[in-house]
């Protein structure tokens, strides 16, 4: 069987440029051959495969004017020679060479016909001309099913397990996006203009391909950061490998600074990747998409500065996430306006990637709503406490305890230093009131005139009577101001 193969192959190369159908025969021929090799013998035959073998069946079906949305195998497998002898060899090697896709596995039934045949991109829809684009494609179909089940499993609750889920279909859009500039490649290597249909349909068909796989990648970035985008467990610690089971609130701090930082670092990834499709061919002309794209970049800018609103909450400085905080609340507002009327849409079971759905939106405005209201009275209890003066401090003005028995301390510590005021000052003191009703007219008030002045005369002999009387009459006198004589 392997002479027969390089007998078949030697054929297929001189005949090459002259005659395309027995190119095509001879070099179907040595691919079925040297596909049932492959599983039993060196990896010599797959590098035959992959050079020349492949190529010279694909230029010579394109040169028979077959459709190129005909895989390599399907074609061989169509234009196998009839010789019955030449079959049973085949299938002593393997046995499912030839048998019919249904029969294959699963991977031959993606590669074969199943494949998709066209691709939807902004509600345009273009067919698939190149079969390794849409093997390709299924490749990514498959993997995007395989992921929504390791995602929806148990076992995967670690951000970093979730994350390297991504890997597999990573890989397929990564192979698609090489499949489709291989085809512009040749197309433009053939001097098709940028007006051809197929030029068209390949351009459009790499807009969309790029634009998944870098949705993908954002999608891992997204389950990195946590449930929710990141939302709710900004410092959940997981297990350790030796089953310790350490609480976040006993993290150090320069832990809890660590993790929020890696966060930040996949925030900012994400914000490059969503910058990078507004590059792709086709994104710039279409204003709608470029709307919704500004919606998502706010999205994600304000969960960015809710990361770092944490850190800084962590500490101990409720000014600065206060203003982080207010940040990413007029840009989730703004993003929230946007996205309730985005055409995009994901079921509950599809993994993670580019689309936001507006519940997201909403259910992280309500967040920062809420926690823009606790840093404001954070602040205004900090603003309290370090507003009110410090026992002991002499360069600030205090009013003496006395003067403050009402009023409870802020801070609660009075300062026992400060009682009252020493040395005592002039101040004004609140006093009762006096009424002068009884002493009234024995007290001389300015601007009071006299009504009858006393002579002089009168009083002299007044003192004289009483100088002369005896010491008896003296001390008979009773009463107020001589009254009772």
């Amino acid at each position: 069987m392997e002479a027969r193969a390089y007998a078949a192959l030697s054929p297929g190369q001189w005949n090459r440029e002259t005659r395309w159908e027995l190119v095509g025969e001879y070099s179907r021929l040595e691919s079925y051959i040297l596909h049932s090799l492959r599983s039993s013998k060196t990896d010599i035959f797959k590098d035959l495969l992959s050079d020349p073998v492949d190529p010279s069946i694909r230029y010579g079906a394109y040169k028979m004017g077959m459709p190129r949305t005909l895989a390599i195998p399907v074609i061989a497998r169509k234009n196998f020679p009839s010789d019955p002898n030449l079959a049973s060899q085949v299938e002593e090697l393997d046995p499912n060479c030839l048998k019919d896709e249904t029969t294959t596995t699963k991977v031959d039934h993606v590669e074969s016909g199943d494949a998709p045949k066209t691709i939807t991109w902004r509600s345009r829809t273009v067919d698939l001309e190149d079969a390794a684009i849409a093997t390709a494609l299924g490749s990514v179909k498959s993997a995007s099913v395989k992921l929504s089940e390791v995602l929806s499993s148990d076992t995967m609750k670690s951000p970093k397990d979730r994350g390297s889920a991504y890997d597999d279909i990573l890989i397929a859009s990564q192979d698609v996006v090489d499949a489709t500039k291989h085809a512009i490649d040749e197309l433009v290597s053939e001097g098709v203009g940028q007006s051809d249909k197929r030029m068209q349909s390949l351009l459009v068909t790499r807009t969309a391909v790029s634009y998944d796989m870098i949705g993908w990648r954002i999608g891992r970035n997204r389950v990195m950061v946590g449930q929710q985008d990141g939302i709710l467990d900004y410092v959940q610690s997981f297990p350790s490998k030796k089953g310790s089971k350490k609480s976040s609130k006993d993290e150090p701090t320069g832990r809890k600074l660590a993790k929020l930082r890696e966060k930040v670092v996949l925030y900012d990834a994400i914000l490059q990747s969503v910058e990078s499709i507004k590059e792709l061919p086709g994104v710039a002309a279409d204003s709608t998409l470029q709307e919704e794209l500004g919606a998502k970049y706010s999205y994600f800018q304000a969960l960015k500065c809710l990361t770092i609103a944490r850190s800084h909450a962590v500490l101990s400085n409720p000014k600065s996430a206060l203003a982080l905080l207010s940040r990413a609340t007029e840009k989730c507002t703004s993003a929230n306006s946007q996205l309730s009327l985005s055409m995009d849409t994901m079921t509950t079971t599809s993994p993670p990637n580019l689309i936001v759905t507006p519940s997201e939106s909403q259910n992280l405005l309500t967040y920062l709503q809420s926690e823009l209201q606790r840093h404001r009275a954070l602040v205004e209890i900090f603003n309290l406490t370090s507003t009110s003066s410090k026992p002991g401090n002499e360069n600030t003005h205090q009013k003496p305890l006395v003067e403050s028995l009402n009023e409870y301390p802020a801070n609660g510590v009075v300062d026992l230093k400060n009682l009252v005021t020493y040395p005592p000052k002039m101040e004004v003191v609140p006093v009762k009131p006096l009424f002068f009703d009884a002493a009234w007219n024995y007290i001389d008030y300015p601007g009071r005139a006299v009504e009858k002045p006393i002579e002089r005369t009168d009083v002299e002999e007044e003192t004289k009577e009483t100088e002369s009387q005896p010491p008896q009459q003296q001390q008979q006198k009773k009463g107020w101001f001589g009254f009772g004589r």
